[in-house]
Protein backbone atom coordinates (compact mmCIF):
# COMPACT_ATOMS: atom_id res chain seq x y z
CA UNK A 1 0.00 0.00 0.00
CA UNK A 2 2.69 2.60 0.99
CA UNK A 3 5.04 1.75 -2.19
CA UNK A 4 1.93 1.96 -4.57
CA UNK A 5 0.57 5.12 -3.40
CA UNK A 6 4.57 6.80 -3.85
CA UNK A 7 4.21 5.46 -7.61
CA UNK A 8 5.04 8.24 -10.16
CA UNK A 9 2.69 7.65 -12.43
CA UNK A 10 -0.35 9.90 -11.81
CA UNK A 11 -2.82 7.29 -12.26
CA UNK A 12 -1.19 5.11 -9.55
CA UNK A 13 0.03 7.43 -6.96
CA UNK A 14 -0.78 10.32 -4.38
CA UNK A 15 1.04 12.79 -7.11
CA UNK A 16 2.83 15.40 -5.91
CA UNK A 17 4.11 13.57 -3.22
CA UNK A 18 5.77 10.37 -5.35
CA UNK A 19 8.94 8.94 -6.02
CA UNK A 20 11.34 9.58 -9.30
CA UNK A 21 10.61 5.75 -10.16
CA UNK A 22 7.36 3.14 -10.34
CA UNK A 23 6.88 1.22 -7.65
CA UNK A 24 3.96 -0.69 -8.57
CA UNK A 25 4.78 -4.18 -9.94
CA UNK A 26 4.82 -2.58 -13.27
CA UNK A 27 8.16 -0.75 -12.65
CA UNK A 28 9.68 -4.87 -11.35
CA UNK A 29 10.51 -6.32 -14.96
CA UNK A 30 12.39 -2.75 -16.08
CA UNK A 31 14.13 -2.36 -12.61
CA UNK A 32 15.30 -6.12 -12.13
CA UNK A 33 16.33 -7.12 -15.64
CA UNK A 34 13.05 -9.86 -15.66
CA UNK A 35 11.13 -11.03 -18.24
CA UNK A 36 8.10 -8.88 -18.51
CA UNK A 37 5.67 -11.16 -17.13
CA UNK A 38 5.35 -12.07 -14.08
CA UNK A 39 3.06 -15.33 -13.15
CA UNK A 40 2.16 -14.25 -9.09
CA UNK A 41 2.58 -12.05 -6.64
CA UNK A 42 1.78 -11.71 -3.32
CA UNK A 43 1.05 -8.39 -1.50
CA UNK A 44 2.98 -7.76 1.51
CA UNK A 45 1.03 -5.71 4.41
CA UNK A 46 1.78 -4.23 7.79
CA UNK A 47 -1.04 -4.78 10.28
CA UNK A 48 -1.15 -1.15 10.24
CA UNK A 49 -0.62 1.52 8.17
CA UNK A 50 2.64 4.05 8.03
CA UNK A 51 3.67 6.50 5.90
CA UNK A 52 6.78 8.98 5.62
CA UNK A 53 6.40 11.96 4.50
CA UNK A 54 3.70 14.35 3.51
CA UNK A 55 0.48 13.12 1.13
CA UNK A 56 -2.76 11.37 1.30
CA UNK A 57 -3.23 9.44 4.43
CA UNK A 58 -6.90 9.11 5.68
CA UNK A 59 -6.67 6.45 8.71
CA UNK A 60 -3.71 8.25 10.43
CA UNK A 61 -3.63 8.66 14.33
CA UNK A 62 -2.69 12.71 14.38
CA UNK A 63 -2.78 12.24 18.58
CA UNK A 64 -0.22 9.28 18.78
CA UNK A 65 -2.25 7.30 20.73
CA UNK A 66 -1.62 3.96 19.21
CA UNK A 67 0.81 2.18 20.76
CA UNK A 68 3.14 0.43 18.80
CA UNK A 69 6.32 -0.63 20.08
CA UNK A 70 9.40 0.62 18.60
CA UNK A 71 7.00 3.57 17.76
CA UNK A 72 9.22 6.34 15.81
CA UNK A 73 9.67 9.19 17.90
CA UNK A 74 11.29 11.08 15.26
CA UNK A 75 8.00 12.44 13.68
CA UNK A 76 9.54 11.32 10.02
CA UNK A 77 6.92 8.49 10.40
CA UNK A 78 3.15 8.76 9.83
CA UNK A 79 0.86 6.27 11.67
CA UNK A 80 -2.85 4.68 11.41
CA UNK A 81 -4.86 2.13 11.30
CA UNK A 82 -4.93 -0.39 8.53
CA UNK A 83 -7.12 0.73 5.59
CA UNK A 84 -8.71 -1.49 3.36
CA UNK A 85 -9.84 1.07 0.78
CA UNK A 86 -5.79 1.77 0.18
CA UNK A 87 -5.56 -2.16 -0.05
CA UNK A 88 -8.00 -1.79 -2.37
CA UNK A 89 -5.94 0.13 -5.07
CA UNK A 90 -2.88 -1.27 -4.38
CA UNK A 91 -4.41 -4.37 -5.45
CA UNK A 92 -5.57 -3.25 -8.68
CA UNK A 93 -2.86 -1.57 -9.78
CA UNK A 94 -0.37 -4.70 -8.65
CA UNK A 95 -3.02 -7.82 -9.35
CA UNK A 96 -1.92 -9.58 -5.97
CA UNK A 97 -3.90 -12.92 -5.53
CA UNK A 98 -2.25 -13.61 -1.89
CA UNK A 99 -0.98 -11.88 1.23
CA UNK A 100 1.84 -11.80 3.59
CA UNK A 101 1.13 -10.02 7.07
CA UNK A 102 3.98 -8.13 9.14
CA UNK A 103 3.52 -6.19 12.22
CA UNK A 104 1.16 -7.71 14.21
CA UNK A 105 3.42 -8.05 16.84
CA UNK A 106 3.39 -4.26 17.10
CA UNK A 107 0.13 -4.35 18.39
CA UNK A 108 0.24 -6.57 21.50
CA UNK A 109 -0.81 -3.45 23.88
CA UNK A 110 -3.88 -2.02 21.51
CA UNK A 111 -6.46 -2.46 23.08
CA UNK A 112 -9.31 -1.91 20.12
CA UNK A 113 -8.06 -2.16 16.50
CA UNK A 114 -9.29 -0.42 13.82
CA UNK A 115 -9.44 -1.44 10.25
CA UNK A 116 -10.73 1.23 7.48
CA UNK A 117 -13.87 -0.35 6.04
CA UNK A 118 -14.85 2.37 3.42
CA UNK A 119 -14.59 6.11 2.89
CA UNK A 120 -17.57 8.55 3.25
CA UNK A 121 -16.88 11.29 0.48
CA UNK A 122 -18.80 14.12 0.25
CA UNK A 123 -21.52 12.30 1.90
CA UNK A 124 -20.99 9.13 -0.65
CA UNK A 125 -19.82 6.09 0.32
CA UNK A 126 -16.45 4.24 -1.63
CA UNK A 127 -15.17 1.25 -0.82
CA UNK A 128 -11.76 1.52 -2.89
CA UNK A 129 -9.34 4.80 -2.69
CA UNK A 130 -8.38 6.48 -6.13
CA UNK A 131 -5.72 9.56 -6.71
CA UNK A 132 -8.67 11.71 -7.73
CA UNK A 133 -9.94 11.79 -4.02
CA UNK A 134 -7.13 13.61 -3.52
CA UNK A 135 -8.48 17.08 -4.07
CA UNK A 136 -10.94 15.83 -0.76
CA UNK A 137 -8.62 14.48 1.34
CA UNK A 138 -9.93 16.59 3.80
CA UNK A 139 -13.32 15.55 3.43
CA UNK A 140 -12.69 11.86 3.48
CA UNK A 141 -13.79 10.29 6.69
CA UNK A 142 -13.08 6.93 7.77
CA UNK A 143 -15.95 4.16 8.36
CA UNK A 144 -14.19 1.52 10.78
CA UNK A 145 -14.59 -2.07 11.94
CA UNK A 146 -13.41 -2.78 15.02
CA UNK A 147 -11.55 -6.03 16.49
CA UNK A 148 -10.78 -6.49 19.94
CA UNK A 149 -6.45 -6.27 20.53
CA UNK A 150 -5.02 -9.50 21.76
CA UNK A 151 -3.21 -7.66 24.81
CA UNK A 152 -0.74 -10.33 24.73
CA UNK A 153 3.27 -10.66 23.46
CA UNK A 154 2.45 -12.75 20.39
CA UNK A 155 6.83 -12.20 19.57
CA UNK A 156 7.28 -15.72 20.24
CA UNK A 157 4.39 -17.11 18.30
CA UNK A 158 5.99 -19.93 15.71
CA UNK A 159 2.76 -21.87 13.83
CA UNK A 160 -0.55 -20.36 13.43
CA UNK A 161 -2.72 -22.33 16.04
CA UNK A 162 -0.66 -20.41 18.88
CA UNK A 163 -1.90 -16.92 16.95
CA UNK A 164 -4.89 -15.35 19.46
CA UNK A 165 -8.46 -15.84 17.70
CA UNK A 166 -8.56 -12.23 18.00
CA UNK A 167 -5.53 -11.89 15.66
CA UNK A 168 -6.76 -14.65 13.53
CA UNK A 169 -10.40 -12.91 12.92
CA UNK A 170 -8.31 -9.96 11.31
CA UNK A 171 -6.87 -11.72 8.88
CA UNK A 172 -9.62 -13.37 7.99
CA UNK A 173 -11.30 -10.86 7.28
CA UNK A 174 -8.52 -8.57 5.49
CA UNK A 175 -8.24 -12.34 3.20
CA UNK A 176 -12.53 -11.74 2.73
CA UNK A 177 -12.27 -8.03 1.75
CA UNK A 178 -9.05 -8.28 -0.48
CA UNK A 179 -10.77 -11.73 -2.27
CA UNK A 180 -6.74 -13.41 -1.78
CA UNK A 181 -5.76 -15.98 0.92
CA UNK A 182 -3.15 -14.93 3.39
CA UNK A 183 -0.24 -17.13 3.04
CA UNK A 184 2.15 -16.31 6.02
CA UNK A 185 2.25 -14.02 8.45
CA UNK A 186 5.92 -12.58 10.07
CA UNK A 187 6.22 -11.97 13.57
CA UNK A 188 9.77 -10.81 14.34
CA UNK A 189 11.89 -12.37 12.01
CA UNK A 190 10.46 -15.56 11.88
CA UNK A 191 7.33 -16.77 8.85
CA UNK A 192 4.92 -18.91 9.58
CA UNK A 193 3.50 -20.44 6.79
CA UNK A 194 -0.64 -20.97 6.53
CA UNK A 195 -3.85 -20.77 4.26
CA UNK A 196 -6.30 -18.09 5.45
CA UNK A 197 -9.66 -16.99 3.28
Amino acid sequence: RQMCIRDRYMGFGTFPHVLPHSTAITGLPNSLCLPATVDYSIGVIKAYSAKLGPGAFPSEIKDGSLPIKGLDKSGSTRYGWLDICMLKHAQRVNGFTGLAITGLEDLNEVKSIKVVNRYKVNGKMENCFAPHMLKDTDKIECDYKLFNGWKRDISGVKVFKELPSSAKDLMRYIARQLKAPVLMVAINEEVIDIYVR
